[in-house]
């Protein structure tokens, strides 16, 4: 009988009782960082255990622990509660024995694997521990949510089997990594055995597949969420966590209205910002000047360290980055140093950037010719030509003219949208007030679907009441204040009174509703 897998390891290590989260209160006398330990501990403790099995890491790790591993996550999840200003039952989080107290839950979470670890049948891995704890500590200088679905996927591979590629994993663990990584315990012919993980393409050996590669629909893997803002998309699924795929142009954005998020006139975008003649929520900040989100003036960059973001000088070649838009044009971001974009046929892992009129093949990891009009398109997350989209039968055409089928998933011409009608979705002209409409995006600028009707009708004005869930302009929301459904604005402030939203990269917390940092609320 083959043991399942332990619990996803990301919710082990960041698992937290809020029930208990006022303990944290009583170690206020552990002095600030009391806990911490050298970033360097990860690289000594790889180069020791390299060093005492000769070059073969499925021997000893006793130099990595896993207090180490639960204390160095925990450092950089409260550096971010403290930097980022949350509060506990209305008290600051004191850093130091914020960590002790979470750190001591991991340990308590993870002490079930330790026999395995002890008896040599599992292993540490130094490597993606530090990039793991690297990722937290980026997400908590953003004052990001520290949460499973956000954290690059090595956190979950910090563990894994001694056997080989082809041998006996002695863990018992179905699932676990084994082979440095490089493979997965799977049971085949009876025995649970070491396998490699599965590259772009194949299916997926226990929702496991290579470096680079997420198992995705169908039990297939392929590219990860890599495309950036702007990248050509066909599914949410291509773009990046809370970006979605522009439903009219195609290629990923922000949610709408908000930066870079889709729009339709100016009056949809969030205060500060315009819609572009892309049909995109954007900002023009200046070198310094504060800013909401990814897009700054020219040769600028939305940069945030912890509490702060502000638009700051992009990087040349060989510059620091975190991601392409920190680059300046021309470079991509590649393992946090810009440099080149890819020209044909060189490689475009992993930042899958292309030169212009090049996308990057996810077969073979390298630039190739975009499809064009009438050309096919592939199955993959690959695009067509710029002002192209891929069709339901797999060939690249231009946005739909009037009264043509909306083939490429809701892209019209300019001046139509897609109409949903009983013989199917049409590109129809857009439509003014009192005119029947069955969506939002149908009717003209500063108008919505009144399903009521269902006819076109002007925004519902601030403070006005409104039908449960929708009518407001953007930035207004509908929610039940003083016992009826009122238009109020969504507020933009740390610890602002909220009922559901706030605005800008804030959300709201606690019973009574405050707006706080995203991180506030993780767990």
């Amino acid at each position: 009988m083959r043991c399942p897998l332990v619990a996803p390891l990301t919710a082990v290590l960041l698992a937290f009782c809020f029930a208990c989260a006022s303990e944290s209160g009583s170690d206020a006398g552990v002095r600030d960082g009391g806990a911490s330990r050298d970033a360097s501990a990860f690289e000594d403790a790889a180069t020791s255990r390299d060093a005492a099995a000769g070059g073969d890491t499925g021997t000893s790790n006793s130099t990595v622990s896993v207090e180490l591993l639960c204390t160095s996550i925990h450092e950089a999840v409260c550096m971010g509660f403290s930097a980022c200003g949350c509060s506990l039952e209305g008290r600051r989080y004191d850093h130091g024995g914020c960590i002790q107290h979470r750190a001591s839950i991991c340990e308590r979470n993870l002490s079930e694997l330790a026999p395995y670890v002890q008896t040599g049948a599992m292993e540490l891995y130094p490597t993606s521990i530090e990039a793991c704890v690297a990722g937290i500590e980026a997400l908590a200088a953003d004052c990001q949510a520290v949460r499973e679905s956000s954290l690059p996927l090595v956190c979950g591979e910090l563990f894994g089997d001694t056997a080989a590629i082809g041998g006996v994993c002695s863990s018992g663990l179905d699932g676990l990594l084994c082979a440095d990584g490089s493979g997965v315990c799977a049971e085949e012919g009876g025995r649970l055995t070491c396998a490699a993980r599965p590259a772009a393409s194949e299916a997926c050996i226990r929702q496991r597949c290579a470096a680079g590669l997420e198992c995705g629909p169908e039990d297939t893997c392929l590219a990860r969420r890599s495309l950036d803002i702007g990248g050509n998309c066909r599914a949410d699924f291509e773009c990046q966590e809370a970006q979605i795929c522009h439903p009219e142009r195609g290629v990923c954005s922000a949610r709408f209205g908000e930066l870079e998020g889709p729009c339709r006139s100016t009056s949809d975008c969030a205060d500060s910002l315009t819609c572009s003649d892309e049909a995109l929520c954007v900002t023009g900040a200046v070198l310094r000047d504060a800013c909401g989100g990814p897009t700054c003036g020219r040769g600028l960059a939305c940069v945030r360290h912890y509490a702060n973001r502000s638009c700051q000088p992009k990087s040349g070649f060989g510059g620091p980055c975190t991601e392409d838009r920190s680059c300046d044009t021309g470079f991509v971001c590649t393992s946090t140093v810009c440099g080149p974009t890819p020209v044909a046929n060189e490689a475009c892992a992993p930042s899958l950037a292309c030169g212009d009129g090049l996308l990057c093949n996810v077969q073979t990891f390298t630039c190739t010719t975009a499809p064009g009009l009438g050309e096919t398109c592939s199955d993959g997350p690959e695009p067509c030509a710029p002002g192209l989209g891929c069709t339901d039968q797999g060939t690249c055409a231009a946005p739909g003219a009037e009264g043509s089928d909306c083939l490429i998933p809701s892209i019209c011409a300019p001046g139509l949208a897609c109409d949903f009608t009983a013989e199917g979705s049409v590109c129809s002209p857009r439509r003014g007030e009192g005119a029947e409409c069955q969506n939002h995006v149908i009717c003209e600028d500063g108008l919505y679907c009144d399903f009521s009707g269902p006819t076109c009708q002007p925004w519902i004005a601030r403070g006005a009441d409104c039908p449960e869930g929708g009518g407001c302009a953007p930035g207004d929301e509908c929610e039940d204040l003083l016992g009826g459904y009122r238009c109020h604005e969504i507020p933009s402030a740390v610890g602002a009174p909220c009922a559901q939203l706030c605005a800008g990269d804030l959300a709201c917390f606690g019973p009574g509703g405050a707006c706080a940092p995203e991180i506030c609320g993780s767990p």
